[in-house]
C-alpha cells in the first residue's frame, strides 16, 4: 500500500485553465515554471491525445491542481470536472487568481454555472460521474482556500515570486517530497541556483533588437509579448 502511494506521478503539476481568457496565460505560467523546476507540467495543448482521459490525469497522475482563474474559469466545462476531480481525490489544489477574477460569494456560486452549459454538455460530466451539486460544492471550497494572486501586468520579478510560491506549496506536500530521491531533490538546488545566476547575467546585459507594440489593455496581449 505504501509502495502504490509513493508511485511516482507523471506531472508535478496540472494547469487548469480557461483557453479564451487564459490560455496565454498558462503557457507563460509553464515557461515561467520550467525556469526554475524540470518536472512536466501538463497544459492541455500539449497533450491532445490524452484529452479523453484529462480527469484521470487529474485524478491519479499529477501532485497538484493549479488553478489559473480568470474571469471565465468557472464557466468552462472542462475546467469544472477538473477541479470536481482533484477535489474528490484529495489532491493539492492551488488557486491563483489572475487581477480580473473576484472570488464569488457562496450564495452567488450556483448563479455561476446556472444555464451555463447545454443538456448535450452537461451529460459529458454526468458520464464521469459529476453532478452539479459537485461543480458547486467543489467551487465553493476552492473558493475558501487560501490563493496567490498572480497580477498579468506585474513585472516580471513578481510574477516570478509568485511562481516560486506555487512551487514550493507543491513541494511541501509529503506525497510529492517522498517520491523524489535525493539526487532528485539535490538537482532541484541545483536547478534554482543556475536560474538565479542566469537571471543576474541577464539583468546586467540587456539589448534590445525588437520593440514589440500592443495594447496595454489586454493582459492576454501583454502575454503573449512575454513569450515572443
Amino acid at each position: 500500500l505504501r509502495k502504490r502511494c509513493l508511485r511516482r506521478k507523471r506531472f508535478m503539476m496540472f494547469l487548469c485553465h480557461h483557453k479564451g481568457g487564459g490560455g496565454v496565460f498558462a503557457r507563460w505560467f509553464e515557461i515561467l515554471v520550467h525556469q526554475q523546476d524540470y518536472h512536466e507540467v501538463f497544459l492541455d495543448s500539449d497533450y491532445l491525445e490524452d484529452l479523453e482521459k484529462i480527469f484521470d490525469v487529474v485524478k491519479s497522475d499529477t501532485y497538484a491542481l493549479v488553478i489559473l482563474l480568470t474571469s471565465q474559469t468557472l464557466t468552462r466545462l472542462w475546467c469544472a470536472g477538473e477541479i470536481v476531480s482533484a477535489v474528490q481525490t484529495g489532491i493539492k489544489v492551488i488557486p491563483v487568481p489572475a487581477e480580473c477574477f473576484v472570488v464569488p460569494e457562496e450564495a452567488e456560486i450556483p448563479r455561476v454555472i446556472e444555464g451555463r452549459w447545454t443538456d448535450a454538455e452537461w451529460g459529458v460530466l454526468h458520464g464521469f460521474g459529476i453532478t452539479e451539486q459537485q461543480v458547486v460544492r467543489s467551487y465553493a471550497e476552492v473558493c475558501q482556500m487560501e490563493m496567490l494572486a498572480f497580477n498579468r501586468n506585474a513585472p516580471l520579478t513578481e510574477q516570478t515570486r509568485v511562481v516560486k510560491l506555487v512551487l514550493d506549496a507543491v513541494r511541501q506536500t509529503q506525497v510529492f517530497h517522498s517520491s523524489l530521491g535525493v539526487s532528485s531533490l539535490r538537482r532541484l538546488d541545483r536547478l534554482g541556483s543556475a536560474a538565479a545566476d542566469a537571471g543576474k547575467e541577464r539583468s546586467t546585459d540587456v539589448k534590445f533588437r525588437t520593440v514589440l507594440v500592443g495594447t496595454a489593455h489586454d493582459a492576454e496581449m501583454g502575454m503573449t509579448a512575454r513569450i515572443l
